[in-house]
């Protein structure tokens, strides 16, 4: 019974240990294929992923930019156009007046000739006209003797001639006649004609001058009141205002479209950093979460191996438990064995000593009647004649008292044949339930007679129902009046 107890407990017990070293080594597998399997194969799906977005933005924003760079290049071209249609006309104002116009009035202030001169405005003239002479002469000075056109309209010092073709000054027959224009011939020293005193040799040309001027300058229905050289002025500063306009035009159409590209070029730059941003903290999470994933398995195998290993300490302990009553039971089986088997040498032992004894008691009263017979023969012998009657009698007598010596010693024997030691039958011999002849003795379930014990419950029937092979503790147990002697 308790053998089976702790078989039963030990199968429990051993079953758990196996759950859970299937656990630790599931667990392990788990792991393993998670991390070297199953994280890069995600890891790498999350980058390719990654990859293909990002190569979309980028793509996006190469086409974005693209559309920028158009937008610019034909914005910036329309610019171009635009000034250049407007620099052609400026440029054209500016010819006019600088290769055409401005040496007539060149040739007017050589020549001395004099527009609207009036009392009221003569100092004013004369002043500004010493004042532009010095100033020429100072900048001739400084030029180291170059002169003409090609040298900023420079003059001559001294008498020396201004050769325009290249640009130097002499005194030179060849100097003098290498042009008509003696515009950039130095004086010597500055003029201190009347400005009112005109040459009569020049008023022809003055005349012809200013008619040329009159049909390149055809403002004299708004400017009449203006000098021709207020009027040069007023319209080389229309020219300058307009190019500086057209300039400022061009600089702000510039500006407009580079503006509009760099606010396309920041407007997809910031789209792409954000996109770029979401994907790679997209990718990011993704790849954080597999690393939670893989935690959270260890977390749970670690649970479930704990549980595992806790679920092994109740069978442990009931399987400790019941080795030990195994043990108690087998060490008590032991010494009721041992102490079996000294009461039965000991009642072996006894009955042989009490056949012994009374074989020898047999053996020695024959004996002794033997030789009280012998003796009597004797005696009978010496005294047969006389005593024969006698003998023959006592003869008799002696033969009648063998006989019940005889049945006398016969009793003896039957009496010490019920001293003979019961031995169970079969000595192995166990219930169905594999209970043995000492669990029915020590559990009181027979009495030594074959009948039921204390301990015997009605719920156990009889002893036929727990038979082996038909025969039950009544008929193979000692102590349950069965065995045999």
């Amino acid at each position: 019974m308790k053998q089976e107890d702790f078989e039963t407990k030990e199968a429990t017990y051993t079953e758990k240990v196996a759950e859970h070293t299937s656990a630790v080594d599931s667990s392990a597998a788990t792991e393993t294929q998670y991390a070297e399997e199953t994280m890069p194969a995600q890891r790498t799906e999350n980058l390719k992923v990654f990859t293909e977005a990002k190569r979309l933005i980028d793509t996006a924003k190469t086409d974005t930019m693209g559309a920028a760079t158009a937008a610019k290049t034909q914005g910036t071209g329309t610019c171009n156009s635009i000034t250049g249609a407007r620099r052609a006309h400026v440029d054209a104002d500016d010819k006019l007046l600088n290769e055409q116009i401005k040496p007539l009035i060149d040739q007017l202030t050589n020549l001395k000739c004099v527009d609207a001169i009036t009392t009221e405005n003569f100092h004013e003239k004369k002043a500004a006209w010493h004042a532009k002479k010095a100033e020429e002469i100072a900048e001739a000075i400084k030029d180291e003797g170059r002169c003409g056109p090609k040298f900023n309209g420079k003059i001559c010092t001294g008498g020396n001639f201004c050769n325009e073709a290249n640009g130097w000054c002499g005194n030179t027959d060849a100097h003098r006649d290498a042009q008509d224009s003696t515009k950039y011939d130095g004086a010597g020293t500055l003029p201190k004609t009347n400005l009112l005193q005109v040459a009569s040799e020049t008023k022809s040309k003055c005349a012809l001058t200013k008619s040329k001027m009159a049909s390149f300058i055809e403002t004299s229905h708004f400017l009449g009141t203006v000098s021709l050289d207020g009027q040069f002025k007023i319209f080389t500063d229309r020219v300058a205002f307009e190019r500086t306009h057209m300039e400022n035009l061009h600089e702000a159409c510039i500006s407009d479209a580079n503006t509009a590209f760099e606010d396309e070029k920041k407007a997809a730059d910031t789209t792409h950093e954000k996109a770029e941003a979401g994907l790679t903290s997209t990718k990011d999470d993704a790849d954080a979460l597999l690393v939670t994933e893989l935690a959270t398995l260890r977390s749970t195998n670690v649970a479930l191996v704990k549980a595992k290993l806790d679920a092994i300490d109740a069978p442990k302990a009931a399987k400790e438990l019941a080795q030990t009553a195994l043990n108690d039971a087998n060490a008590d089986l032991s010494t009721k064995m041992d102490t079996k088997t000294r009461l039965e040498g000991l009642a072996q032992t006894t009955h042989a000593n009490a056949l012994a004894a009374a074989l020898a008691t047999k053996n020695s009263d024959i004996s002794a009647r033997k030789a009280a017979l012998a003796t009597l023969k004797s005696i009978a012998s010496t005294a047969h004649d006389e005593d024969k009657t006698f003998v023959d009698g006592y003869c008799t007598d002696s033969r009648a008292d063998l006989v019940k010596e005889e049945e006398v010693l016969k009793m003896i024997e039957e009496k010490l044949g019920g001293l003979s030691v019961c031995h169970d039958s079969p000595s192995d011999w166990k219930s169905t339930t594999s209970n043995t002849c000492s669990d029915y003795s020590e559990r009181q379930w027979c009495t030594l007679d074959g009948g039921y014990g204390t301990g015997w419950k009605p719920e156990y029937v009889d002893f036929a129902k727990w038979a082996v092979n038909g025969v039950d503790a009544s008929q193979a147990c000692c102590a349950c009046g069965g065995g045999s002697k």
